[in-house]
């Protein structure tokens, strides 16, 4: 006759899984296919796949994406990050990918491989990065994004403290923080162009960046 010990021992050797198992795929329904994971994944990478294809959409509507825009640092260190690849941000449900910027320099860190400096518009200090590495800018350059490091350098030499600068690059994320990833790097020696590019971002705001998505 069989102890209870030894009933126990056979209960977790084999036995017992197999009840369970039984248990779950016959007592509650659950068909013995794919297991319930492995039926959430493929939702998930469903859903992806239909977000992905809807951001692709609303680009191919959109143009905003490809130019400059215009912004005040209290506008542009506010923006949403979008999860994409290149980076892209959100202003009022329009997609936002380069910036233009117009500020004194009230910090500049030069290091061997970049500048980094920082771009005050009187609505908050913008971090702005010029690369300077040669090997970085020929394997990662492109014309319509990066400066040569001949470029580079030429334009980090205008950039010292106290001179009224404009600035237009990508934006990017650093360490959880927005950045302008400088491609022009351009010299003002106005002092009205810092006012006048106030008047244009609210201009720009009202008419065109606030606006909602144009129909298709």
């Amino acid at each position: 006759m069989l102890s209870v010990c030894g009933f126990l021992e056979k209960m977790r050797g084999g036995l017992l899984p197999a009840l369970i198992c039984f248990s779950l795929c016959s007592g509650h329904g659950l068909k013995t296919g794919a297991p319930p994971w492995f039926a959430a994944e493929s939702e998930t990478n469903q859903l992806t796949t239909e977000s992905e294809a809807s951001f692709s959409t609303q680009l191919s509507m959109d143009s905003l994406h490809l130019v400059h825009v215009k912004l005040l640092a209290a506008d542009l260190l506010t923006l949403t990050p979008r999860h994409t690849s290149p980076a892209s941000f959100v202003r009022c449900g329009r997609t936002v990918a380069r910036a233009e910027v117009v500020g004194i320099v009230v910090s500049r860190d030069r290091r061997e491989k970049f500048l980094r400096f920082l771009v005050d518009d009187g609505t908050g200090c913008i971090p702005c990065v010029l690369w300077l590495n040669h090997r970085y800018l020929n394997a990662n350059s492109s014309s319509d994004s990066d400066p040569t490091g001949e470029m580079a350098l030429k334009m980090s030499e205008v950039v010292r403290l106290g001179t009224l600068l404009r600035v237009r690059g990508r934006i990017v994320m650093y360490r959880g923080a927005i950045q302008i990833a400088a491609r022009d790097v351009v010299l003002e020696e106005d002092p009205n162009v810092e006012v006048l590019h106030w008047l244009q971002c609210v201009h720009m705001a009202k008419e065109c960046y606030d606006l909602p998505l144009p129909s298709a």
